[in-house]
């Protein structure tokens, strides 16, 4: 049985667990999303663009029961990840939320009557970094700074997050991880549910400006490694820990280098020289073109 099977199926309901049970070897590692609506079949969804559903149809009640187990029973303390719509699930599946809002002064403060889970199936990919890792040191082996740039959904989270383990385990760095979102490392009770290297500390669920300030501060970090930059105080905290000689590892969404200049909050962090390199994805994390602190072609996959 695959590894998320043995995660999830104690907290699915007896129909969604069944039909999991009976799925193939081969059936169950193409299965990418499952997804729960009240009212509606319950679909899974698999890496071959496909999907095939149930007959069955939870209720509203169904899905917040799942979504309770799933919470281990204790959704009052998952409250701050609840209200920003998701929660990472031992085994380092995420899942995503809709239901009814609360809002208190422009803030979200909770979210009622969930009537929509889409539980996304978490698969390290080791070696998935391998075609990085030489832009990641200069030729006298000392750490580069690096930005990843792709469209959505071309695989920088798995990339990053096997560069993390590669990094901290195999180059024996000590690797700082800000993880807003835990997506990198979906750290549950403290631990990391991704292999990410023996030597690798995360600051979990803070936002990422804030967390790589208090690990330049605390950590003694070789480098500190974050995903999808965008706002001014992501930069900043950026541009402190190049003036610290911290090595930075993030990325951001953008096209390709004219789309990351366009963004002036991005355009700063080129112009500051805060990047020794930059490596565009395309596809399923693969490397499409690689540029030097200036923006010049430096080679191409």
């Amino acid at each position: 049985m695959s590894d998320w099977r043995d995660d999830l199926l104690r907290c699915l309901p007896a129909s969604v667990r069944r039909r999991a049970q009976d799925l193939s070897e081969a059936q169950a590692q193409a299965v990418t999303e499952i997804r729960m609506r009240a009212g509606q079949r319950v679909e899974f969804v698999t890496d071959r663009s496909g999907a095939f559903e149930l007959e069955w149809r939870p209720g509203a009640p169904e899905v917040q029961a799942t979504l309770a187990a799933l919470c281990d029973h204790s959704a009052y303390a998952r409250q701050e990840e609840i209200c920003q719509g998701f929660v990472t699930v031992r085994g380092g599946h995420r899942v995503g939320l809709c239901g009814r809002a609360s809002v208190q002064e422009g803030r979200i403060v909770g979210l009622h009557t969930v009537g929509s889970l889409c539980i996304r199936i978490a698969r390290p990919i080791l070696g998935a970094a391998d075609g990085l890792m030489p832009a990641l040191f200069d030729a006298s082996g000392r750490p580069r700074s690096t930005l990843i740039l792709s469209p959505p959904g071309c695989g920088k989270t798995t990339v990053l997050r096997d560069a993390i383990r590669q990094l901290s385990q195999a180059r024996g760095q000590h690797v700082c991880v800000a993880d807003e979102r835990s997506e990198l490392c979906a750290v549950v009770d403290g631990t990391p549910q991704m292999p990410v290297g023996s030597r690798t500390d995360v600051m979990d669920g803070c936002p990422k400006a804030q967390a790589m300030q208090m690990l330049l501060r605390a950590m003694n970090p070789d480098w500190i490694v974050t995903d999808e930059l965008g706002r001014a105080a992501d930069a900043q905290a950026v541009l402190d820990a190049m003036r610290c000689g911290v090595a930075v590892l993030a990325s951001a969404h953008a096209q390709d280098l004219e789309a990351l200049r366009s963004r002036p909050e991005l355009r700063a962090l080129m112009d500051a020289g805060a990047f020794g390199g930059y490596v565009l994805l395309q596809g399923r994390g693969r490397i499409a073109a690689r540029y030097d602190a200036r923006g010049e072609a430096a080679g191409e996959a």
